[in-house]
């Protein structure tokens, strides 16, 4: 194909857009905050969708994921559990150990993982989880921990 002059107008022809499919049966998601490694995001979204259709997970250069589904009818259907991360703040010391933060997660839905700075323990403002939620229940914004310490 030879290259057309500076300033000129591609156009492009029908024949080039047959695969414009694969971009129909996309889901965009994006996660605000940090940036999420590609490899959470994909066993996430698998654990929680393969049975729903999904086919392959992207990533773009901006920070949006694109979630492609097998067709557009699994696309089209009702996703109603979804992956949330979520902040848990002001949890006792104790409870920064796999089982407690586990525990303490399941309060808003079902506990997924963890980012790499709750797992270390290093940052102890706030825990961020992954949880799995279901669309049709009321979000929980707020509970109370009770534990020995608190009588």
């Amino acid at each position: 194909m030879p290259r057309l002059p500076v300033g000129q107008q591609l156009v492009i022809p029908e024949d080039v857009m047959d695969g414009v499919d694969k971009w129909m049966r996309c889901l965009v998601g994006f996660f605000p905050g940090s940036k999420m490694p590609y490899q959470a995001i994909n066993n996430m979204a698998m654990r929680v969708w393969r049975a729903k259709g999904l086919e392959s997970v992207a990533t773009t250069a901006n920070g949006f994921i694109l979630f492609r589904f097998k067709n557009q009818a699994n696309l089209q259907g009702q996703i109603k559990i979804l992956p949330v991360w979520i902040r848990l703040k002001g949890l006792p010391l104790p409870l920064w150990t796999t089982k407690g933060l586990s525990l303490v997660a399941s309060m808003v839905g079902k506990p997924l993982s963890c980012d790499e700075a709750t797992h270390k323990c290093s940052r102890l403002e706030y825990a961020r989880i992954c949880v799995e939620i279901d669309a049709d229940m009321a979000y929980v914004h707020k509970f109370e921990v009770v534990t020995p310490l608190s009588t």
